[in-house]
């Protein structure tokens, strides 16, 4: 058994937890648009420290 192979269910547990997390937010009502806006929100902010 490889590393590679050893990885790959924990890979892909991380991937299916990413995906419920994204589709339960689009379902809510949650855009992508929200999280660009907050980040450049959050980078100007920080721009002023």
């Amino acid at each position: 058994m490889t590393i590679a192979n050893g990885l790959t269910p924990i890979t892909d547990l991380g991937i299916d937890m990413l995906d419920e997390f994204v589709l339960s937010g689009l379902i809510k009502g949650w855009t992508p648009k929200i999280f660009f806006y907050d980040l450049s929100k959050l980078e100007k902010s920080l721009h002023h420290i």
